[in-house]
């Protein structure tokens, strides 16, 4: 995901889309104009596009989703060589509190199998301003971390169209089930509350990315479950890993590569929403085979573009 999301959708797109395809040392993205709108939850131009993901990883025309964090739907674009083509819109909740439509606060999206997922925050709402009054507005904020807390999955068929099949309410259990996040799971988000930006699917397993809480000694939080135990009634088989990423980062993003994910870190603020930087990209990825965490960094063209790959083989993969 871009920091800067005002007409950052092609990093965006490049960055998620073109991972597997881009060589070492390739100059960084260009900017490709967009037809047509991104719409944002008010029929306005988008300004908060949070997360894409594309049917297939290379060649062109390629059939995309994209979310905006602000709204309850999904977007259909198509990405051609040198631009981007907006689509219709797709409703992924309807969740509302008192008429009042409220968002999904839709983070990063995955593609596999012939299904999209988009993953909500998870998290506690955005109150910059400590509007919420934690005893006066209770209902209000419970309804909203109820709406934030789903796993929608889409079907893509093929003639480019698409239609929501399940909404799943069961993650924000399993990661309260978790010791290390169960006593801050609903906390607000600059009292180092949980908050979901990354998600990526290997197999039957989904892995989420953690952008807060910050865990001790410079830890993020990646929190694997099979996919059964989300939309088949299966059990989580949940798996906690920590990523040593340095002190108060978290993860941003996460992209799959051949042979495990990339993740963007960003720094994790004291008012996180604010954090529309990621700097640098960085990858950590977890072994399939021996269940250890590795991260391996190397300088990719310039000294200021540091790429690190987490590989689910025992070896480097940053292919990237």
């Amino acid at each position: 995901m871009v920091g800067n999301k005002v007409g950052g959708v092609v990093g965006i797109l490049l960055l998620v889309v073109g991972l597997l395809a881009a060589p070492a040392g390739a100059d960084e993205p260009k900017t490709w104009p967009v037809k047509h709108r991104l719409l944002a939850t008010d029929g306005g131009k988008s300004t908060d596009v949070s997360g894409i993901a594309c049917t297939t990883a290379a060649g062109f025309p390629r059939s995309c989703l994209v979310i905006d964090d602000n709204s309850q739907s999904a977007q259909l674009v198509t990405l051609e060589d040198g631009k981007i083509n907006a689509g219709e819109q797709v409703e992924l909740i309807s969740n509302k509190f008192k008429k009042k439509a409220l968002e999904l606060d839709g983070e990063g999206v995955a593609f596999a199998e012939g299904f999209y997922y988009v993953i909500g925050s998870h998290g506690h709402p955005r109150d910059r301003k400590h509007k919420l009054d934690p005893v006066k507005d209770k209902e209000e904020i419970d309804a909203r971390i109820i709406a934030a807390s789903q796993v929608v999955r889409i079907k893509a068929e093929p003639s480019g169209t698409v239609s929501v099949v399940d909404r799943s309410p069961n993650l924000r259990n399993i990661i309260a089930a978790q010791p290390e996040l169960q006593r801050i799971a609903e906390q607000r988000l600059e009292n180092n509350g949980v908050t979901i930006e990354g998600i990526a699917i290997r197999g039957k397993r989904v892995f989420f990315g953690f952008r807060g809480p910050a865990l001790d000694d410079g830890r993020a939080p990646i929190l694997s479950v099979a996919l059964d135990a989300l939309f088949g009634g299966g059990a989580p088989d949940a798996r906690l890993s920590q990523l040593q990423l340095g002190d108060g980062q978290g993860v941003r993003d996460l992209a799959p590569l051949d042979n495990g994910f990339s993740s963007s870190p960003v720094q994790r603020r004291t008012v996180p929403e604010d954090t529309r930087s990621i700097g640098g990209r960085a990858t950590a990825i977890m072994s399939a085979f021996s269940g250890t965490l590795r991260i391996s960094s190397e300088t990719i063209g310039s000294a200021s573009r540091k790429h690190c790959c987490l590989s689910t083989r025992d070896r480097r993969g940053c292919a990237c």
